[in-house]
């Protein structure tokens, strides 16, 4: 959301497309047209299937949905000059579309992408020519990089890491006190390591305050 009200801001028309409509930050515009979420896992809520337990046959078949799907609705009112593709995954595949408009496309791995690629070496190959054709690639981090390199062969690979909005995220106006309490923000998944966290928590820093925030598959196991 951030970045398409940064874009739009700039002057940009920006379409976005994800898997839900109404999505709860209220950026969506078009709906993939899957009667179920897709993510990576492991862990899963209901309704939901893990990417790993999706076949290569399948998950083509979706790929050709999505296509089918931004073509009819996305680019109803005309090609847009660029696509943006978050992750090296379904979407990322299904952009046969940059090659039927000749339109480029650019994709940011931000990881758990390229986990997923490792476990599914069958998953890599079908996205590998997807990351190969993009005018450009980016990773979130110098590790999340050498992953797309290790899952994908691809390259290069541009660093460009996380930014904040300073109107949100600030030094405080007063000097903060010095104390014991700490933060993890995140979704609540087994791969962003709030298990170590926790662990080294209950051994290292047991007079100390932990704020959980965030949501995901393990909130209940968390709590």
């Amino acid at each position: 959301r951030a970045l398409a009200t940064a874009l739009a801001e700039m002057g940009h028309a920006v379409e976005v497309v994800s898997a839900r409509r109404p999505a709860r930050l209220g950026c969506t515009h078009h709906e993939l047209p899957f009667g179920f979420t897709l993510t990576f896992g492991p862990e899963k809520r209901a309704g939901e299937r893990a990417l790993g337990e999706i076949d290569t046959r399948e998950l083509r078949e979706l790929q050709d949905q999505a296509a089918q799907s931004i073509a009819f609705d996305a680019f109803a009112a005309g090609v847009p000059d660029l696509l943006l593709v978050n992750h090296i995954s379904l979407l990322a595949g299904a952009l046969g579309l940059s090659v039927r408009f000749d339109v480029p496309y650019r994709i940011t791995s931000y990881g758990t992408d390229t986990a997923m690629l490792l476990r599914y070496p069958s998953h890599a190959a079908q996205f590998t020519e997807a990351a190969r054709r993009a005018e450009r690639l980016f990773a979130i981090s110098s590790y999340v990089a050498q992953q797309v390199a290790a899952a994908t062969s691809v390259g290069p690979v541009e660093v460009l890491g996380g930014a904040v909005d300073p109107t949100f995220f600030h030094p405080p106006v007063t000097p903060r006190v010095p104390g014991n309490r700490i933060a993890f923000v995140g979704r609540l998944v087994t791969e962003k390591g709030i298990w170590t966290l926790l662990d080294a928590f209950g051994q290292q820093w047991a007079a100390s305050d932990l704020d959980v925030i965030g949501e995901g598959p393990l909130m209940n196991p968390i709590r």
